[in-house]
C-alpha cells in the first residue's frame, strides 16, 4: 500500500498547478484587447456637391483606424478648405485628394468670373483686337461705331472702359471658295447693364477694343460722342459742295430778208 500522505501531496501539487493555471487564464480574459493605431482625417461634415467650392465648416477630423485610412485621403482642414470637387462627396465619407481641382485649376469659366459680373463674348477680327496683342487679364475700352442713317452723322463713342478680359480664343473661319482666316472672340467680364449695352453695340454698330496700359490707374473718363463733323473740321454736308457748269449761251438764228435793194437780216430768237 502505497503512503497517503505522498498522495495527498501529490494531488494538492497538482491542485495548485490547476489552480493557477486557471487563474492565468481568467486573467488573460480580464486583460483588454490592444487598440489597433488610428490616424486623423479630413471627413465631409455634410453632402458636398460636385463642382462646388469646399466651405470650412462642410468639413471636420474624425480618428480612424491606420488600415481603413484611403492612400489619397487628406489629413488637414486646410488643404480642403477653398478648393473646387471633381464630384460629389457624401457625409462621413473621406476627403480623397483626386477628388478635387487644384487650388489654381478652375472647372470651367464660371468659376472666374468676378462677383457681380457676367461674361460676355464679342467676335473681332486682328485688326480690331489690337493685332492680337489683347490677353487673358488685361483690360480694355469697348468703342462703337453707330450708322446715323444720313450721310455726315455717323458718330463713334466709348461705349464701356476698363473692361477685363476673361478669354480670348480663335477659331477658323472658311467662306466660300476663300482661303480660311482666323477670328477671334474676346470675352469680356461686365455687369448685367453693361452687357445689355454691349450686346446692343453690337448688334446695330461695328466694336473695337481700346487696350488699356496694365499699370494705368482704373480711371473712367466721360467723353463725348465723335462725329464726322470734329473729325474733318467742318459739317459733311457744308464739304459736299455741288459744283454747278457756266450757263451756257442760247444759239440764235437769223434769216437775211431783202427788200428791193435794202438788206435786212431778223433775228427770229
Amino acid at each position: 500500500m502505497k503512503n497517503p500522505k505522498i498522495i495527498i501531496a501529490i494531488a494538492l501539487a497538482l491542485g495548485l498547478i490547476s489552480a493557477g493555471m486557471v487563474y492565468r487564464y481568467a486573467a488573460k480574459l480580464d486583460e483588454k484587447a490592444p487598440e489597433p493605431a488610428k490616424t486623423t482625417v479630413v471627413v465631409a461634415s455634410r453632402a458636398i456637391p460636385s463642382r462646388t467650392r469646399v466651405e470650412r465648416d462642410a468639413l471636420r477630423l474624425m480618428e480612424v483606424p491606420v488600415e481603413h485610412v484611403h492612400p489619397d485621403s487628406i489629413r488637414k482642414v486646410e488643404d480642403v478648405a477653398g478648393r473646387i470637387t471633381r464630384g460629389e462627396i457624401l457625409p462621413g465619407e473621406q476627403v480623397l485628394e483626386g477628388r478635387l481641382y487644384d487650388r489654381d485649376e478652375r472647372p470651367g469659366m464660371s468659376f472666374i468670373i468676378p462677383e457681380g459680373k457676367r461674361a460676355v463674348t464679342i467676335a473681332v477680327n486682328e485688326v480690331l483686337g489690337v493685332a492680337g496683342f489683347i490677353n487673358t487679364g488685361d483690360f480694355v475700352d469697348v468703342l462703337g461705331t453707330f450708322d446715323g442713317g444720313v450721310a455726315g452723322e455717323d458718330l463713334t463713342t466709348t461705349v464701356l472702359q476698363h473692361v477685363q478680359v476673361l478669354a480670348v480664343a480663335q477659331q477658323m473661319e472658311r467662306t466660300g471658295d476663300e482661303k480660311p482666316k482666323v477670328t477671334t472672340t474676346v470675352t469680356l467680364a461686365v455687369t448685367p447693364k453693361e452687357a445689355e449695352k454691349v450686346t446692343f453695340a453690337e448688334e446695330r454698330g461695328r466694336l473695337r477694343l481700346a487696350l488699356r496700359p496694365a499699370e494705368a490707374p482704373a480711371r473712367v473718363i466721360r467723353l463725348a460722342p465723335v462725329t464726322a463733323e470734329e473729325v474733318v473740321g467742318r459739317s459733311v454736308k457744308q464739304a459736299a459742295v455741288v459744283v454747278q457748269a457756266e450757263p451756257q449761251p442760247k444759239p440764235s438764228w437769223s434769216v437775211e430778208v431783202i427788200r428791193g435793194t435794202a438788206r435786212e437780216e431778223v433775228n427770229l430768237y
